[in-house]
């Protein structure tokens, strides 16, 4: 068992970590440890590499080592490194990632390694220093592979760094500000990223079909998802048309706002509430980012808030629409607010919405969601086409012996969303029928006759509502990697916002029978 594996089970026994569990072992591992550091001056030096890859690491231009012993060459070497850093932390397997030991007569070393004989959930970044015939560990830091969407800051000597773990497969390349970093893959196709940064603030982001987008190292635990919300007569309706809150998917402008103009009434003002504020006689959609007196800067697309004098990096979600051109290396302080004010930025960041201090007399409310009563008809043209000749060949049938040889060639190429859509809207409907037909086959599945008498025949208008919604939801849905489920995840919260179980059967989409809970299950 390494340092690591004890430090966890002294403070949190075999619980399942959080973030901030796991950032307290690696605080508790490195207390006693020094951290030494140097300047080291900005020179490339390209070198070979054992490992995955090559990399360029920024050293000391310094003359060559003179002639060593045979006996110093092979304790100045990759495997040397290596084999010191497993008696260090006490690990006996591991999947060396990558290596880089350059000969110059500072005698570093970097390398990353992951340790495989505890199970393989820890990534390690090393430095090291060749001193006295023995490697010396410096910077070092360490990603678990169980929470794929963090990264870290690494210093080599002082230089700038940012390593991280890729999680989604479409991932191409990662870019530190207008950098590329490196990715290099362990065994299990695990990929790892490094590479220099400008400063700590420098913001990353992953490419996927040559489009890029923002990632944070820290955010809001806010959803950004707009929920839908029946309404009541103290509340008010906005049809917003601003592009303030827009991250590529028609946030706050797809149906009618619901207003509260009384929530701060009886409530605190909080970071990450989105709320409507008058400006120059119009009202604008945006969101609260700071509400007590702290100073606010901008440093390359990084909020930074200066409390005690130790800033702390705040993202947003700059960059979410692959908008490339709102990365730049600019730097821009908002000072800080007064008790009646507070710090408002927009989603989109490329907007022309406030950036920087509102009053608290211009708010005019707290967004609650969307309001469920506005919510319209949330099926395409193509889609109600679709629907008509589907429930026009399900009419005809005989309710005891469904055809599904009549409905296969209409479904054939359909995506499972778009088959959930039809179910839903079925539903809307109240064509129990329809609904049935689009059922998969299982054992859980009873007859028609059966199903229809246990069916709740009783669809309210909040009901009716709420299923416009769930049609929405359900375009918006994406396949899981097991091909059983469509679902809508709020990509910050990871909050699960719908789901729907699928099945593929003779190359078409169906919708699985299971109870409310069963749809909700992971």
């Amino acid at each position: 068992m390494n340092k690591f594996q004890k430090e966890r089970e002294k403070i949190f026994g075999e619980r399942k970590l959080s973030d901030g569990q796991k950032r307290a072992v690696i605080e508790g591992v490195h207390a006693n440890e020094k951290r030494k550091k140097q300047q080291w001056l900005p020179v490339v030096v390209v070198t070979a590499a054992i490992g995955i890859g090559s990399f360029l690491l920024y050293l000391t231009p310094m003359e060559q080592l003179p002639a060593q012993t045979t006996e110093l060459n092979q304790k100045f070497s990759e495997e040397s490194l290596v084999e010191a850093f497993k008696q260090q932390w006490q690990m006996n397997n591991v999947e060396v990632l990558y290596t880089e030991v350059p000969f110059t007569i500072n005698n570093d070393g970097f390398f990353i390694v992951k340790d495989i004989e505890h199970g393989g959930d820890t990534i390690h970044f090393q430095r090291a220093k060749f001193i006295n015939n023995n490697w010396e560990f410096e910077e070092h830091t360490v990603l678990f592979t169980s929470n794929l969407n963090h990264w870290d800051d690494f210093e080599l000597n002082n230089l700038p760094y940012k390593v991280g773990l890729i999680q989604d497969e479409s991932t191409e390349k990662i870019f530190i500000g207008d950098e590329e970093a490196k990715i290099v893959e362990a065994k299990d196709g695990l990929r790892v990223w490094f590479g220099a940064a400008n400063s700590k603030h420098t913001p990353v982001y992953a490419q996927s079909d040559g489009k890029r987008q923002h990632l944070a190292e820290y955010y809001t635990n806010t959803s950004v998802y707009v929920p839908a919300i029946e309404g009541n007569r103290e509340e008010q309706t906005l049809d917003y048309k601003g592009d303030t809150m827009l991250r590529g998917n028609e946030e706050y402008n797809k149906f009618p706002l619901l207003i509260d103009p009384y929530y701060y009434a009886g409530n605190q003002y909080r970071i990450g509430d989105v709320i409507v504020i008058e400006r120059d006689g119009e009202l604008e959609v945006t969101r609260i980012i700071m509400d007590n007196p702290t100073e606010v800067t901008l440093i390359e697309n990084t909020l930074v808030w200066h409390k005690f004098n130790t800033p702390q990096p705040f993202y947003m979600h700059a960059n979410f629409d692959g908008d490339t051109g709102i990365y730049e290396k600019n730097y821009e302080s908002y000072g800080s607010p007064n008790r009646d004010e507070v710090m408002v930025y927009p989603d989109h960041w490329a907007s022309d919405g406030l950036r920087g201090m509102v009053s608290k007399y211009d708010i005019k409310g707290k967004v609650l969601g969307y309001d469920l009563d506005n919510v319209t008809n949330t099926m395409t043209e193509q889609e109600l086409a679709l629907f008509n000749e589907f429930q026009q060949i399900v009419q005809g049938m005989d309710s005891a012996n469904f055809n599904e040889d009549a409905i296969k060639p209409l479904l054939q190429d359909i995506a499972p969303q778009t088959v959930a859509k039809l179910y839903l809207y079925a539903n809307y409907l109240e064509d129990y029928k329809a609904m049935y037909a689009l059922f998969a086959q299982s054992e859980e599945l009873m007859d028609y006759d059966t199903w229809i008498q246990l069916t709740n025949k009783a669809v309210t208008k909040s009901m009716k509502q709420r299923l416009l919604f769930e049609i929405y939801a359900a375009g918006k849905a994406q396949l899981t990697a097991d091909d059983q489920k469509i679902r809508w995840t709020d990509e910050f919260s990871k909050e699960i916002i719908y789901q729907l179980p699928m099945k593929k059967e003779d190359g078409v989409w169906k919708v699985v029978y299971s109870t409310v809970k069963g749809n909700l299950d992971e």
